[in-house]
């Protein structure tokens, strides 16, 4: 499941890498016409004798857990067989993170996916949207714009890389050998760069950072970022 906003005026922005990444796929792999369920647009097909499915959800990103549930629904699936592909303005652009499961850090689709399931152990592929130096002023119109020249070519290429890893999941089927295959090596804490405003201090708990870094991430919620990797230890 790519996550993204269905408006063809955010097709090729930073936000929409999840659709793009679908789109990469569908060429990859033969797959049947798209079935349209209202919340959720899917094409199913089959590759090394292994049965696949690609979607999109049809609604607006903050409300992008709808359509994951329906399409779960649909196929009597359990969450555990669910791929979420997302954009993440905590990776620098074009990198790419798997994870067998997780919070929702920063992002608002993720966050609907966690909350509408009630569950958050699905594999999920983050790719990289975070520009060299400060996050920008605007970030929504940032994520919601196309970017040119050389960053585009990086989205690009983080965009096949998380492509290259769906195929390599559906070839091994373990998801341990695409993190060990994908993910940089001391990636736990290469997410963490200076646009975080919350971080955890020692003893727990989440205070406010002052500073540039501050500065440069006040449009972001981080604080949910914060409590999501204190719970799950990752911080």
């Amino acid at each position: 499941m790519g996550l993204g906003n269905p408006d063809p005026a955010y097709r090729h922005s930073p936000h929409n890498v999840g659709f793009e990444c679908i789109s990469r796929l569908q060429q990859r792999f033969p797959a049947e016409n798209p079935l349209d369920l209202g919340d959720v647009i899917l094409r199913s097909g089959i590759t090394g004798g292994k049965r696949f499915v690609l979607a999109r959800p049809l609604t607006w990103m903050n409300l992008s857990g709808r359509g994951v549930k329906r399409l779960l629904d649909f196929l009597e699936a359990d969450v555990s067989e669910l791929v979420v592909i997302t954009d993440d303005m905590d990776l620098p652009l074009g990198e790419i993170r798997v994870r067998a499961a997780g919070g929702a850090g920063t992002h608002r689709g993720m966050r609907s996916v966690i909350d509408t399931l009630g569950r958050s152990d699905f594999a999920r592929i983050r790719i990289g949207i975070h520009p060299e130096g400060p996050a920008p002023a605007d970030l929504a119109a940032y994520v919601l714009t196309p970017l040119k020249g050389e960053d585009q070519k990086s989205l690009d290429n983080g965009v096949e890389k998380a492509a290259a890893a769906v195929e390599e999941l559906l070839r091994s089927q373990s998801i341990q050998a695409v993190m060990n295959r994908f993910n940089r090596r001391g990636d736990r804490n290469a997410d963490r760069g200076s646009n975080a405003l919350f971080a955890p201090p020692q003893g727990g708990g989440c205070r406010p950072l002052t500073g540039a870094g501050a500065a440069d991430a006040a449009s972001i919620h981080k604080e949910d970022e914060c409590n999501d990797r204190t719970k799950s230890g990752s911080s």
